[in-house]
């Protein structure tokens, strides 16, 4: 869950606002600090700043992120079975089930994938590698919690720096599978739109041009009698709701989305989260740098929806 943290400087100060910060919010890392001051969850006076910016007087910071630290407690560890696509001595693809949320938060200390994964490593007797943020380790990248699929974990210290760097510079493939409303003229296309908070609505993203670059490419796969399409998406970019903020902003959003979807609500075909999947993803192994493409099948659920659509056409260039 999104949560906020507000700060106004009243005294005067010299510092830089990374360093200030993590002496005001002394539970956060400095490294937490600046990733968060890089990436736009840090705003002074509601801008974007650097991390050497200069504090001033009157100064009023928010820090708004949906990964807030639950420092200093001890993870819970479960045993719940988890579905493993592909592992190794370094690493394991995972099949996140729509619903789970992927680490604890302040505001989610239940049953997560990383309490699951806990339970697996120790079964199997190997550490989970940690990083700056403990509350989930083995996890490099992220995914909704209402959006399934297949999620990389990091087994090996190596193994997720590797990956951690690999997601940084975008050299990880990944596509997704969704259901959205409407229909297209084209067949393919890409989305370039920055993305950043939405300053009407703070706990939510939209296209704005103060936002961060968000490039998606999308094909349309099959149209449907009742006015839905179904989208293949690749990321070349990898920001907070990218792909359901994009499809929001070309004014095809994806089904279900209780966030971006609101006025087709009365279309919706479950209340479970929006129909979005991670279906595919093709990366080389952070050790031995052999090219690896994992996939897997859509859920159940997923594949119920379109097995009640009427298809008038399948893009054959798939």
């Amino acid at each position: 869950m999104t949560q906020q943290r507000t700060h106004k400087v009243e005294v005067e100060t010299a510092q830089r606002i990374d360093r200030y910060l993590s002496e005001i919010w002394a539970d956060l890392s400095r490294s937490r600090i600046t990733k968060a001051i890089k990436t736009g969850q840090v705003r002074v006076n509601d801008h974007t700043v650097k991390p050497s910016a200069l504090v001033n007087v009157g100064d009023e910071i928010t820090f708004i992120t949906d990964e807030p630290e639950v420092a200093g407690k001890k993870l819970l560890v479960t045993h719940s079975p988890l579905d493993i696509k592909y592992e190794d001595d370094d690493l394991m693809v995972v099949n996140k089930p729509q619903g789970q949320v992927v680490h604890p938060t302040s505001q989610n200390e239940g049953v997560t994938l990383v309490n699951d994964l806990l339970g697996y490593a120790e079964d199997h007797h190997f550490d989970l590698p940690v990083g700056d943020e403990t509350f989930r380790p083995g996890i490099v990248h992220r995914l909704d919690k209402d959006t399934g699929g297949l999620m990389i974990v990091a087994k090996s210290p190596q193994a997720y720096q590797t990956l951690f760097e690999q997601f940084q510079v975008h050299d990880i493939q990944r596509t997704y599978l969704g259901l959205v409303y409407g229909a297209f003229s084209e067949k393919s296309g890409t989305i370039d739109a920055p993305i950043g908070r939405d300053p009407k609505q703070r706990l939510r993203f939209t296209a704005i041009s103060t936002g961060k670059p968000a490039i998606t490419h999308f094909k349309v796969l099959q149209q449907y009698e009742e006015g839905l399409s179904l989208v293949a998406f690749r990321l070349e970019t990898g920001r907070t709701h990218q792909i359901r903020v994009h499809m929001r902003y070309i004014n095809h959003p994806i089904c279900d989305d209780p966030v971006y979807a609101t006025e087709y609500r009365p279309r919706f075909f479950t209340d479970k989260g929006q129909l979005l999947y991670a279906q595919r993803l093709a990366f080389n192994h952070p050790v031995t740098h052999q090219p690896l493409m994992i996939e897997s099948t859509l859920p159940a659920t997923f594949q119920n929806v379109i097995a009640q659509l009427h298809p008038l056409w399948t893009n054959e260039t798939d």
